[in-house]
């Protein structure tokens, strides 16, 4: 502050409060960088904050004084920069938001004089201060200065960009508001922060309430991000962890939508209905059917192989589709029918041009020599497409037999296969042989050798013991068995 500039604000000894506000972060030095621009600040802790009477100027003043600007002065400790910033945060929950809003003057608005990346508590509590003087005003769930492009959201953008990842783990509740808001308005995907996971935890305030729905809710978002990587196998098993979820009398709507799109993906990925997992109870399965009838419909229809009726159910449920956001995955039905009905078309033909094809498939709508093209590069069709060198000719689809020659990239694919298999089985029999030893060292074991008459059990001793090196037996523990 100035020289000869006495302030009226003082704080309170926070040592009562830190209960409620944990910052066990501190006893991890990765964490907890010491801010070169940090210096002590010497307050008195004798008397409170007095808010009632307080003006802008000395708001503002109070503002700035977190972090020190002074050079002069000698850096404050870890313990020291927490006991400050304590006392600022509790200061921030005291002052009314009217006042962190109203204008200074001839300087303006507080998020004009505020630095968000230096004094990024400060900014972060007048920001929410706006939110709540603007929600009393208008019944909107976010204002228009909250949009993009709005007044509020250039400053949001701006914070976000800039803040003091420190500074915000002592406001982690306000910090989780504000990224909620920045998230209804325009969400922004991010990439994944290891270390976030040493501080993210319940009592911090920044991962929010966890229960039963925030379980179900990982696995069914997961399913959809490997859903549009088209990674079917992750994506099903993480559908499964969801639809197999323990229940009692009811079932959750997060599970409903994980097993509509459970049945589409079976389509998509199989070209047939999944069959239900042996871990879902009857009941859920009943529930599931009567909440899903146009999804299992449309499974039934898609196994009976009629496409004029597919085409039918998937255009007078499209209401259905776009209510439960699942008509991408439905528009990809109709080229996944087309897909595997060619493929069965290899269990009766050893070759077909592609005009013969259209007229087995889809009568009308000409099939073309990309799309099959493409199934062949994918390696969901074991086939080769040939042309002739006359124009006029049709391309002829070919099939391979499964005693054929593999291609490269099915062989490099069969031997990745065969790889995979080789490493499994040696792990399971290095299960099995650790299983063997722990079983034969085991009280019941070692019973049942006791009880067992001794001449017809020589041959099993002798087998259940054949780990030991060279068959040398202590006699000592031979006779401990009798």
């Amino acid at each position: 502050m100035p020289d000869g500039h006495e302030s009226r604000i003082e704080v309170v000894d926070q040592s009562d409060s830190q209960e409620s506000h944990p910052r066990n972060f501190l006893n991890s030095p990765h964490l907890l960088k010491e801010p070169e621009h940090v210096h002590i600040l010497k307050y008195s802790p004798s008397s409170v904050l007095d808010v009632t009477f307080i003006t802008m100027a000395e708001i503002l003043s109070r503002l700035l004084s977190f972090p020190p600007a002074t050079p002069t002065l000698s850096k404050t400790s870890d313990v020291e920069y927490d006991k400050q910033i304590c006392v600022l945060y509790s200061d921030l929950k005291r002052i009314p938001a009217l006042k962190l809003v109203a204008d200074i003057p001839e300087r303006g608005s507080l998020l004009e004089v505020l630095d968000p990346s230096t004094q990024t508590l400060a900014y972060l509590f007048v920001l929410l201060s706006h939110y709540q003087v603007s929600q009393e005003k208008t019944k909107e769930s976010l204002p228009a200065k909250w949009l993009p492009g709005g007044e509020i959201w250039r400053k949001l953008v701006a914070l976000l960009e800039v803040f003091d990842p420190i500074q915000v783990r002592y406001a982690g509740q306000e910090w989780r508001s504000l990224v909620d808001m920045v998230a209804k308005s325009a969400e922004v995907a991010s990439r994944q922060h290891e270390s976030s996971m040493s501080f993210i935890t319940t009592a911090s305030g920044l991962p929010g309430k966890i229960n039963h729905r925030s379980y179900l809710e990982y696995f069914l978002y997961g399913a959809m991000v490997y859903m549009g990587l088209r990674k079917w196998d992750a994506a099903t098993h993480f559908l499964e962890v969801v639809i197999s979820a323990p229940t009692t009398n009811s079932v959750s709507i997060i599970m409903v939508e994980a097993y509509k799109k459970w049945v589409l993906l079976g389509l998509l990925e199989t070209g047939k209905p999944l069959s239900m997992p042996k871990t879902v109870t009857p009941f859920t399965a009943k529930a599931y059917r009567s909440l899903a009838k146009p999804y299992d419909a449309l499974a039934d229809i898609f196994k009976s192989g009629n496409l004029s009726r597919l085409q039918a159910e998937i255009t007078a449920g499209e209401r259905i589709w776009l209510n439960d956001n699942n008509m991408g995955l439905v528009s990809q039905v109709l080229a996944a029918y087309q897909r595997f009905s060619i493929v069965k078309l290899e269990k009766t033909f050893a070759a077909l041009s592609i005009p013969d094809i259209t007229s087995y498939l889809r009568p009308g709508v000409p099939m073309t020599d990309t799309f099959v093209a493409g199934l062949i590069t994918a390696g969901q069709l074991r086939a080769c497409l040939m042309h002739t060198s006359e124009s006029s000719t049709p391309a002829v689809l070919r099939f391979t037999s499964s005693t054929s020659v593999l291609g490269h990239q099915s062989e490099v694919k069969f031997s990745a296969d065969i790889i995979t298999q080789k490493n499994r089985l040696e792990t399971l029999l290095r299960n099995v042989d650790g299983t063997d030893v722990k079983l034969e060292l085991g009280r019941e074991y070692i019973e049942s050798l006791r009880k067992t008459p001794r001449g017809s059990d020589i041959d099993s001793k002798d087998k259940a013991m054949a780990w030991i090196s060279n068959g040398a037996i202590d006699e000592d523990l031979m006779g401990d068995f009798e």
